[in-house]
């Protein structure tokens, strides 16, 4: 697989690597919901997409035994809970967890519907103490992503003073 069997999305800015972590280094990509639901393809291409991109990352952007892993922000402003694609997210994540296991070390979701906050308060209670400290769910992402990114290289869009990003390829 090579880059150009995959220009659709990634121009797209559906999913992309903003920057790294300021303690750890790990890369933090970003899954625009919006622009993944636009895309509008079949779990197969999402699958073989989620392959080669993540690929990508753990051999351009890892350091075995010092960088392993990812941090992730899943960002759904613009959607509602009736615009969520469900199908196409629960494809991509199933093609990341069958090849890239354990790599993500934190997932913010940002910009989440009031009414999905309010179901994860109570999933939040079900899950182990390990997952509770690798995910959080918020409605305004600023305060949780500048603990862990530096405001210079966190985007405009999530609190931070670098440009949004219009170019998403290469890393």
């Amino acid at each position: 697989m090579k880059a150009d069997d995959f220009k659709l999305f990634l121009d797209s800015g559906s999913v992309y690597v903003q920057t790294r972590c300021k303690e750890g280094h790990q890369p933090v990509v970003v899954i625009n919901m919006l622009r993944f639901k636009a895309l509008k393809q079949p779990h197969s291409e999402l699958a073989r997409f989620a392959y080669f991109f993540f690929d990508q990352i753990v051999s351009t952007m890892m350091v075995p035994g010092h960088i392993e892993n990812w941090f992730v922000i899943i960002d759904f402003k613009g959607l509602g809970v009736t615009d969520l694609p469900i199908n196409e997210l629960k494809g991509f994540v199933a093609a990341l967890q069958r090849n890239f296991r354990g790599r993500m070390c934190r997932m913010i979701v940002a910009n989440t519907p009031a009414l999905i906050r309010g179901a994860w308060a109570i999933i939040y209670g079900w899950l182990d103490k390990f997952v509770q400290q690798k995910i959080s769910v918020t409605a305004d992402p600023a305060k949780v992503l500048s603990e862990y990114i530096h405001e210079n290289d966190l985007e405009e869009t999530y609190g931070g003073k670098a440009p949004v990003r219009t170019s998403f390829w290469p890393i």
